[in-house]
């Protein structure tokens, strides 16, 4: 179980193009997050300024905010770099092991106002760390490893929190949540599945791709050249000539063909064989 547990855990290094992908897609998707997750901090401290202490609604909130404002701009600033394989590997490492301790953080210091306020502040914590589970987790799902933690963080600690409460309503709420978070894990592995098969399809579609283009080309250029001397063939000589011919008609440029013949060509071959004969064309092409 425990190798199982540590292979999910390991982002395979040398899958360089999904890993690439899901770079690419939390990059575009990250940025997104910290906006809601600061929007959403900033109500909560808001709502909260009269009546929890200072250091709650003011230093950490500012500390969150500080803190999504630096990783947007990391992934803003290297959305359109060249990054290598090591460097895209390094980012996805350190976009997993900030997930932890950030979820853990955010829903820690969310249930700590729990303690202060009326009923209608209280939903709006047990509703804020709904909105911030379901947006670090759609956002971050196409790395697995780091959308499943976050998950099943905040989910065991606040279900945990409601069930400590011993009230018929929260401990509903917390059972709500831990099935809510069972099918949002089974979701995010089947979305997660399912772009890393996406993203298999398309190599394997561009390197078919390349394939066909490789066997196009070689098939023109058998197609036009001499398979013993290299050089242009009949067809491509016609081809080339009449492409002359358009180009002076059109801008009156001219052109010279030149002929050249192998005099006693033939006594070659009679006398030493048709392997000389061809030697003799390898050699005069050259």
């Amino acid at each position: 179980m425990l190798q199982e547990l540590r292979s999910f855990l390991t982002i395979d290094k040398n899958e360089t193009d999904l890993n690439r992908a899901r770079f690419r897609a939390l990059s575009r998707q990250l940025p997104l997050m910290y906006g809601i997750l600061s929007i959403n901090t900033l109500a909560v401290a808001f709502t909260h300024m009269e009546v929890a202490p200072l250091f709650q609604t003011l230093f950490m909130p500012v500390m969150v905010l500080l803190f999504a404002a630096l990783r947007t701009i990391k992934y803003l600033r290297v959305r359109h770099r060249g990054l290598t394989d090591e460097e895209v590997l390094r980012g996805l490492y350190q976009t997993f092991y900030l997930s932890f301790p950030t979820g853990v953080v955010i829903c820690a210091w969310g249930l700590s106002f729990y303690q202060f306020g009326n009923d209608l502040q209280h939903a709006q914590i047990v509703f804020f760390i709904g909105v911030t589970l379901l947006t670090c987790a759609f956002c971050l799902m196409h790395l697995r490893q780091a959308s499943i933690v976050v998950t099943v963080t905040v989910s065991v600690i606040t279900c945990g929190f409601l069930v400590s409460l011993q009230s018929m309503v929260m401990l509903a709420v917390a059972l709500n949540l831990a099935l809510v978070a069972v099918a949002l894990c089974s979701l995010l592995l089947n979305s997660e599945r399912d772009f890393a098969r996406m993203v298999v399809q398309r190599r394997i579609q561009r390197e078919q791709h390349n394939r066909l283009l490789a066997l196009n080309e070689e098939n023109e250029r058998l197609a036009n050249t001499d398979s013993l001397t290299g050089l242009a063939n009949r067809r491509q000589f016609l081809a080339e000539i009449d492409a002359c011919v358009e180009k002076h008609e059109r801008t009156g440029q001219q052109f010279v063909v030149a002929l050249m013949d192998l005099d006693g060509f033939k006594p070659i071959n009679d006398v030493f064989g048709h392997p000389a004969g061809d030697q003799v064309l390898v050699d005069t092409a050259m």
